[in-house]
């Protein structure tokens, strides 16, 4: 029984000693990733500011194309019902196609903006791998 406890104490020593060969020690990390994590955060903060600005618009949009079809349907020749439904598509385009326009544009110059800023970094490649959303693969 005492050989048991010695042989346990003893592979219990082993373990200690042993442990700190392996133990994790902290790194400090590259500063251009940090620089790269500031560009990303950025340039994601500006991405839902666009996509909150679109969304928003397009909802706009829909209140006013519901409004117009509304007050198409109340007036009393079918040719004014007929004018006020096309005015009220026509204006859901246009409205529809000027959000869709300005969150291009601002998506375009947020990445471009970033792409400038990561460069900046001087950040080695295996940091900054290609992004799906970038413009042309959208996101």
């Amino acid at each position: 029984m005492i050989q048991k406890l010695i042989a346990l104490g003893l592979s219990a020593a082993m373990f200690a000693v042993a442990t700190p060969a392996f133990a994790v020690t902290a790194q400090t990390p590259d500063p251009t990733i940090n620089c790269v994590k500031a560009a990303v955060a950025t340039r994601e903060a500006a991405l839902m500011t666009a996509s909150d600005a679109q969304a928003t618009a397009i909802h706009s949009a829909r209140v006013a194309r519901a409004a117009a079809l509304a007050d198409a349907y109340s007036k009393t020749t079918v040719n004014e019902v007929k004018a006020g439904i096309q005015a009220a598509w026509d204006a859901w385009t246009g409205a529809r196609g000027t959000a869709l326009r300005t969150w291009r544009t601002a998506r375009n110059s947020l990445w471009k903006t970033f792409k400038t800023s990561r460069k900046a970094c001087h950040a080695p490649a295996a940091t900054v791998p290609s992004e799906p959303g970038s413009p042309g693969k959208e996101g």
